[in-house]
């Protein structure tokens, strides 16, 4: 069987279309992706890079403004109360109190320690309840004081009486001074060790003199 001219001309074209589909398709086609692949992770390091680039360029700035963060993070840090419980902060806290009113002359007839209130940011409201016996003068001095301290200290509870109405000059005052602490464990186990009350401290102390 004779092939003519032109069907030879259409095999050959047939031959020459499939030679040409698989070289686009096993050849070019997969080189063309990995190119645009390789271009793709060039221009994501020469970003990075670039972001490198621009924090050396401000490396002082970035470390200078990390020390001042460490810096107050120290000090807030600081005017926290020392402890890791409840019950060490607030063993700390009864210190500062008992201190203040050394220094002003008052006398601290008791204090009592109650139940720690956890608040937003994982901080922990530790309060004392404190009955004073005083003059205004000395009162006035010692809630001035409390607020002062280096601690972070509120009052967020106040009374005062008077004890005797015909010699108003002496007061009885009730408050409540609240500081606080950081990553402190839950309440419950100070809870349990003080038996689901507030722990009360009676003082024998002799008044001091004005």
């Amino acid at each position: 069987m004779k092939i003519s001219k032109r069907e030879k001309q259409y095999v050959v074209l047939c031959i020459v279309a499939v030679i040409l589909f698989c070289l686009i398709k096993f050849l070019v086609l997969p080189f063309l992706d990995r190119e645009k692949e390789v271009n793709e992770s060039i221009s994501a390091k020469e970003m990075t890079y670039k972001k490198y680039l621009a924090f050396i360029a401000h490396k002082k700035e970035v470390e200078k403004e990390l020390a001042s963060l460490k810096d107050r993070e120290k000090d807030f840090a600081a005017r926290l109360l020392k402890g890791d419980t409840p019950s060490l902060a607030a063993s700390d806290l009864q210190r500062i109190l008992d201190q203040i009113a050394a220094q002003v002359k008052v006398l601290i007839q008791s204090t009592k320690v109650m139940e720690a209130e956890t608040l937003d940011g994982g901080f922990l409201a530790v309060p004392i309840q404190v009955k004073l016996m005083s003059d205004l003068t000395r009162s006035r001095k010692y809630f001035a004081l409390v607020e002062e301290q280096s601690k972070y200290l509120t009052i967020p509870e106040l009374r005062i009486s008077v004890k005797d109405k015909a010699d108003p000059k002496e007061v009885i005052v009730t408050m409540v001074v609240s500081g606080f602490m950081k990553g402190a464990p839950p309440a419950a186990p100070v809870a349990k060790q003080e038996k689901g009350k507030a722990r009360q401290t009676s003082r024998t102390d002799t008044k001091p003199k004005s």
